[in-house]
Parts: C-alpha cells; sequence; structure tokens
C-alpha cells in the first residue's frame, strides 16, 4: 500500500538493548494517522489527550477522553528488539521506531471485522515538537497513503500519574 515511487525511511528501527531502554518511561501522544473508518472523528471528537509508559513489557495507556480519565494496560511481547505483540485489549503488533532524539513512532497492524488496519503514531517526551518534526511525521503518514493525522492539542491537560496510580488500583 506504499505510495508509487516513494520510499518509506521510517528512519532506524530499535535495534540495540540500549535502543530498548532509551524507550523507557513516558512518551505523550502527539498525532495519529490511521486507515481504520471513522479513527479521524472518534480521536477528534472523543480523546482529548493521551500518553504511555515504558516500563519492561507493561505499557499503560493514559487517555482523557471528554468525559473524564481512563487508563488501559497492555503487555506486550518484545521481538527482535524493535516489533512488540500484544493480544490484550485486542492483537496489534507495534514496530517502535526513533525519528528525533526524544520522539518514538509506532507503526501499528491490527485485525478487525476480517480486515487488516494501520496506524501510524507520533508520541513525543515534550507536549509541543517543532515545525520540522511535525513535517517528518506528515512524510512519512503520506508515505504510507494514509490519511492526514489528527494532533492532539498541546494544551489540553493530561491525566495526572497519580490518576493512574488510582484507576490501577481500582481496576
Amino acid at each position: 500500500r506504499k505510495r508509487q515511487g516513494c520510499l518509506c525511511q521510517l528512519t532506524q528501527l530499535l535495534s540495540t538493548c540500549l535502543s530498548i531502554l532509551q524507550t523507557l518511561g513516558k512518551w505523550m501522544y502527539i498525532a495519529e494517522s490511521s486507515d481504520r473508518p471513522f479513527w479521524e472523528q472518534i480521536l477528534y471528537t472523543l480523546l482529548h489527550s493521551a500518553w504511555i509508559e515504558f516500563y519492561g513489557i507493561g505499557i499503560p495507556h493514559q487517555n482523557a477522553f471528554g468525559f473524564g480519565c481512563s487508563r488501559i494496560n497492555s503487555n506486550f511481547t518484545l521481538h527482535d528488539n524493535s516489533t512488540w505483540t500484544s493480544v490484550s485489549p485486542i492483537p496489534v503488533t507495534e514496530v517502535l521506531l526513533t525519528t528525533c532524539s526524544d520522539c518514538l513512532l509506532t507503526l501499528e497492524k491490527w485485525d478487525e471485522d476480517g480486515k487488516t488496519y494501520t496506524s501510524l503514531t507520533l508520541y513525543s517526551r515534550r507536549r509541543e515538537l517543532t515545525a520540522t518534526e511535525l513535517d517528518f511525521y506528515k512524510k512519512q503518514v503520506d508515505c504510507l497513503s494514509l490519511p492526514p493525522a489528527t494532533h492532539m492539542e498541546g494544551e489540553h491537560l493530561y491525566c495526572s500519574s497519580q490518576l493512574v496510580e488510582d484507576a490501577g488500583r481500582s481496576l
């Protein structure tokens, strides 16, 4: 599904243990593009902010929706130092790619209703990125023939770590 004549260079795969260690910690959700129908409307309408935190093999996704905060825990299995797979809450394969010193792309593929969908998500340790960094991401989205990305607004508040801990205890 790559655009003809377009060489998608999604930078480099995480290839060493050191690179994997560099992914540990909190990453802010910046933008996402997906070929899943209505995904843009779902994100734009419901999701106000989100972040993920890598610690070992568990990755909690913290989301701030229009109606409050929620937490989703996913356990991933690491393959070849760059590909992660999970079966919960839905089966997904993620390829982690480095883009800038504090940016991270996840190229996700999952099956739903007999179809395979693709998503390219941009995370950063910062809430806002430079125009150059965002342009690089846009080029990758275009190269993969995905629809324009939905961007999170930098001024939206993220759920606090305390909310994550409280949510984890109540689940």
